[in-house]
């Protein structure tokens, strides 16, 4: 609603602050106020709100005075702009898209929190909207000191957004080649340089005090095209990278959740190569690229989403329990409030105000309590009616977890556990790497990145966020007397799916107690041969 034009192109000179007039469009506030196309506005001696609206956004309906140069006269003229009309059908779709983004990234962190790539994709997407909004041209407001650290915060969320996604990519085709560490070292490299120049020149305009944009520095990285053309084939490299290196489900996801990014940032490449044409591209060649990438935008969250869904990067089903809980912890909520407040205002009608009000606050406070109760009371029956076969193989999985104690051999008690992951787990195969006390865990070293990371740890960890000999999908710690015994090291499901958080709280349990049973069952065994020696 505050974003206004004065219908002209601005451009920079050689001159520091002095920025030159094109393309004045005839009944529009520019022309309205006798500037004509190769006019100069002298900022030096503009005011820092007048400077700072020239090189950004206008706000409508506020005057700005300027000293304008023609030739070797000057003069002072007044801008008013008009209020630009924002909201145009391309505003909606992407504000659509933005609304997607946002589903996604909140289905993702509630979903998997925990999970290295889940975090990456969530932080993405909300950069990525926050970038659109609080760019230079997307954000404007009647107070130019909060424009000022909007527009910086804009830039670091921006460069922020291109690093997330280049360290997604670095999660695939693990171990990583010098290849692709050096492309995603340069990657790092030019985004820092990126944001310090921008941050410099954002702060020059502010201050008055340097110029970036125009003079001998004129060309930057917010106005030269090949830095940006550079930073733009920065994702696609990457991506590229990282599908030469996978295969199977895990390029599949990598496919789905970066395919409308690389368009994007090709489009946006492709426009920084228009900018450096020697002459005027064809009007055609201009609106291609920016309306494939208005599509690819809007098209980004719900291939995420489709990836999350579909793909199995998520578990629908758990997503499916959850939602199902909270409603009818919330139907039941309510419903007993509005029950309570019939049966308060039924029965107390006649009492005094205070004491309807201090009834009632007993009621909510009751009710609040109640809360956890109600919670595990639902989540219980609807594990039973609606998500029977989940519920039981996560029970399966505590009980033998439970009975693990009372193995008697230590063969059988692997088989045992092996075959009851595999049948309750969905597991396409389980390894226990188990210590031999000479520093191996079953085929690796203790110095495997995966077993210093589960040394002292007590939740699963995800093999393909590490360089790591041990194979398979996610590894539990197998702990006994603050010691690591052993990992147990699960592939992925057979049917695709992924591991659900209470499922994996399951089989972190298992992994505790069976570490604990077979290091039991070994020393009895080494207290039994040395008897037998002795």
């Amino acid at each position: 609603m505050w974003f206004g034009r004065v219908g002209w192109c601005i451009k920079p000179t050689a001159v520091p602050f002095h920025d030159a007039v094109g393309a004045v469009r005839p009944g529009l506030p520019a022309a309205e106020a006798g500037i004509k196309d190769g006019d100069i506005f002298d900022l030096r001696r503009a005011s820092v709100t007048a400077r700072w609206r020239l090189r950004t956004r206008w706000l409508a309906n506020q005057s700005l005075t300027y000293v304008v140069l023609r030739g070797a006269n000057q003069q002072i003229v007044t801008l008013k702009p008009k209020h630009d009309i924002y909201l145009t059908s391309g505003w909606y779709v992407g504000a659509l898209g933005d609304l997607g983004a946002l589903v996604f990234a909140t289905l993702i962190a509630w979903r998997r929190p925990w999970l290295v790539e889940a975090r990456l994709l969530c932080l993405f997407l909300i950069a990525q909207m926050l970038e659109d909004y609080l760019a230079p041209t997307g954000w404007v407001t009647p107070w130019p000191g909060l424009d000022f650290g909007a527009v910086m915060a804009g830039q670091l969320v921006g460069d922020l957004a291109v690093a997330f996604l280049i360290a997604y990519t670095l999660l695939f085709g693990r171990p990583l080649s010098r290849t692709r560490k050096v492309i995603a070292a340069f990657a790092f490299v030019l985004l820092g340089f990126d944001l310090l120049l921008s941050w410099a020149t954002y702060a020059g305009t502010w201050t008055g005090r340097f110029d970036l944009v125009s003079g001998p520095i004129g060309a930057s990285a917010l106005l030269n095209p090949w830095e940006p053309f550079a930073e733009n084939l920065l994702v696609p490299i990457a991506v590229v990278a990282a599908f030469a290196a996978t295969r199977g489900r895990e390029r599949s996801v990598l496919v789905w959740t970066t395919a409308m990014l690389v368009v994007i940032n090709l489009k946006a490449a492709a426009e920084n190569i228009i900018l450096i044409l020697p002459m005027p591209a064809p009007s055609l060649l201009i609106d291609l690229p920016n309306s494939i990438g208005d599509i690819a935008h809007f098209l980004t969250p719900f291939a995420i989403g489709y990836a999350v869904l579909n793909r199995r990067l998520l578990d629908i089903g758990f997503m499916l329990n959850q939602a199902a809980v909270f409603s009818g912890v919330s139907l039941i909520v309510v419903g007993l409030f509005t029950l309570g407040e019939w049966l308060i205002g039924s029965w107390l009608g006649r009492m005094s105000h205070a004491t309807n009000l201090t009834i009632s606050a007993a009621l909510v406070l009751v009710l609040g309590f109640s809360v956890r109760t109600i919670h595990s009371r639902v989540e219980r029956v609807l594990d039973r009616v609606f998500f029977r076969k989940r519920h039981e193989d996560e029970m399966a999985i505590r009980n033998f977890a439970e009975q693990a104690a009372d193995a008697g051999d230590a063969s059988a008690l692997v088989r045992e556990t092996r075959e009851t992951l595999e049948r309750h787990a969905d597991a396409e195969y389980v390894t226990l790497a188990m210590g031999d006390g000479s520093g191996r865990y079953g085929s690796v070293s203790e110095s495997d990145p995966a077993i210093v990371a589960l040394r002292g740890r007590h939740a699963a960890l995800d093999l393909k966020t590490l360089s790591t000999q041990l194979q398979g999908e996610f590894a539990y710690p197998m702990i006994a007397r603050g010691q690591l015994v052993g990992a147990l090291v699960l592939g992925p499901k057979r049917s695709g799916d992924s591991y659900a958080p209470d499922e994996s709280h399951a089989i972190m349990q298992l992994a505790l107690a069976v570490g604990g049973a077979l290091r039991i069952l070994n020393l009895e065994k080494l207290l039994q041969d040395h008897h037998s020696l002795a």
